[in-house]
């Protein structure tokens, strides 16, 4: 599964982001701050 999670660089989105990504889906983050979605 693809999932597109916004506001992904940190609090909630970021916790929602990291979930996906140990359950092994692939996740496209999205913020207001791109360069933070680097990490």
């Amino acid at each position: 599964m693809i999932v597109l999670v916004t506001g992904a660089t940190a609090g909630f989105g970021e916790c929602i982001a990291r979930r996906f990504v140990e359950n092994g889906h692939k996740v496209i983050a999205r913020d207001v701050v791109m360069n933070a979605c680097k990490r």
